[in-house]
C-alpha cells in the first residue's frame, strides 16, 4: 500500500515539474526558430538562444526568473562575435568585451551596477589603441590619453565627472609634434593657451 501511495505522488511531482518547466521553441512567419530556452514559473531560466530570421545566431544569454544573470553574448547579422558581457539579475557587472566586424576588440572594460567603471580601452579595428582612460559611475575620471590610427598620441588630459578639467596637450596627428596646450575647466579652455607651429611656440591666447 505503500509503494502504491509513494508512487502516485511520485507521478504527480513529476507531472507538475513538466507544468512548471517547459522548454519553449518560438518561430518566426517564416518557420525559422526565433528563440527557444527553459521557461520555469512562467519566466526565462538558464540558457536562451536568439536567431535572425536567415536562421543565425543573434544572441546567447543566461537567465535567472526572467533575468540576464551570467554570461551575454551577441551575434552580429553577419555571424561574427560583437559582445560578451557578463550580468547579475538584470543588471551588468564586471568584465564587458566587445568586437569589431573583423574580430579585433573593439572595447572592454569594467561595469559596476550598469555603468562603466574603472579602466577601459578602446581599439581601431587594426587592433591599435584608439583611447584609454577610467571612469568614476559611468563618466570618464582622471588621465585620458588618445591615439591616431597609426598609434601616435594626439591628446592626453584628465577628467572629472566626465568633463575636461586641468593641462591638456594636444599634439599633431601626423608627426606628434606638440601643436596646443592648457588649461580646462569644468569642460572649457581656461587662462593662458600656448600654440605651436612644427613643435614651436608661435603664440599665446587667453581664455
Amino acid at each position: 500500500m505503500k509503494i502504491k501511495y509513494y508512487l502516485i505522488i511520485t507521478i504527480i511531482l513529476l507531472g507538475l515539474r513538466q507544468l512548471l518547466a517547459q522548454e519553449i521553441e518560438n518561430k518566426y512567419d517564416n518557420g525559422v526558430i526565433k528563440e527557444k530556452g527553459l521557461i520555469v514559473n512562467g519566466k526565462k531560466n538558464r540558457l536562451w538562444k536568439f536567431y535572425y530570421p536567415n536562421g543565425g545566431l543573434n544572441a546567447e544569454i543566461f537567465y535567472e526568473e526572467d533575468m540576464p544573470s551570467g554570461i551575454y553574448k551577441t551575434y552580429s547579422y553577419a555571424g561574427s562575435l560583437e559582445s560578451e558581457e557578463n550580468w547579475s539579475k538584470g543588471v551588468q557587472e564586471g568584465k564587458q568585451v566587445y568586437y569589431h566586424e573583423n574580430g579585433q576588440i573593439s572595447k572592454e572594460g569594467q561595469f559596476n551596477q550598469g555603468l562603466y567603471e574603472g579602466q577601459w580601452n578602446f581599439y581601431y579595428d587594426n587592433g591599435k589603441l584608439k583611447r584609454t582612460g577610467s571612469y568614476k559611475k559611468g563618466l570618464p575620471e582622471g588621465m585620458w590619453l588618445f591615439y591616431t590610427q597609426s598609434g601616435i598620441l594626439y591628446q592626453e588630459g584628465p577628467y572629472i565627472a566626465g568633463k575636461e578639467h586641468g593641462y591638456f596637450k594636444i599634439y599633431d596627428e601626423e608627426t606628434g609634434l606638440i601643436d596646443h596646450e592648457g588649461n580646462y575647466e569644468n569642460g572649457l579652455q581656461k587662462g593662458e593657451w600656448l600654440y605651436y607651429k612644427k613643435g614651436k611656440k608661435s603664440k599665446t591666447k587667453l581664455y
